[in-house]
């Protein structure tokens, strides 16, 4: 597989449907490929220190190798628990951005952009069209990352995107789904008065 990720530029990563997070090790070449799925749904942390790199689907493993005196001082509810790089409490642990592989060579890295997103011409259908074609993709999504589960939660917020998957499981699904809203005292990341706000 790592001569074939060499030839082909990764792109056959784009024919993957999914979540994923993938690490490589290629003896041969000595080098270490950590990918990350589209979106970043899969986590993938990694910590390069001395020349070296550890890599790990959780954050746990690798938090005994990070230097302390590096740690950020950030709350305990600043963003509500969600890990993203600009509240990231640990100094030297990363994430593999979405989209992107992380190359581990010779004691360096180098990242990598996989993903860019398809530019399509729209403008040769009509808007019903359109409409259709996305209510098409998005039953079709949702059906294949809730197959064969009886139950799922949904993070729900004020917005569109995570309406539009609630509904969409409620009408073309039998799976039966709990709805989870954040609240945190940190008002930058409540969606709770968000949400109360659109149902009125």
């Amino acid at each position: 597989m790592c001569p074939s990720i060499k030839a082909i530029q990764l792109d056959s990563l784009n024919d993957l449907n999914g979540f994923f997070a993938i690490a490589l090790v290629c003896p041969k070449t000595n080098k270490i490929y950590l990918i990350r799925d589209r979106f970043g749904e899969k986590p993938l942390y990694y910590l390069h220190k001395n020349n070296q790199i550890y890599f790990s689907s959780s954050i746990l493993p690798l938090v005994s190798l990070d230097d302390p005196s590096d740690m950020k001082e950030v709350s305990e509810l600043s963003g509500g628990g969600i890990l993203v790089d600009e509240l990231f409490p640990y100094g030297n642990i990363k994430q593999v951005n979405p989209g992107c592989c992380v190359v581990f060579e010779d004691g360096n890295l180098s990242e990598l952009n996989w993903y860019r997103p398809q530019k399509l011409d729209l403008s040769k259908i009509s808007f019903e069209d359109a409409v259709k074609q996305y209510e098409d993709l998005l039953i079709d999504a949702v059906r294949i990352r809730v197959k064969d589960q009886n139950k799922i939660a949904i993070a729900l917020s004020a917005g569109l995107d995570s309406t539009l998957i609630a509904d969409t499981i409620h009408k073309f699904t039998d799976v039966s789904a709990d709805a989870y809203i954040l609240a945190t005292s940190d008002k930058r990341f409540n969606e709770y008065t968000q949400c109360i706000l659109c149902d009125v």
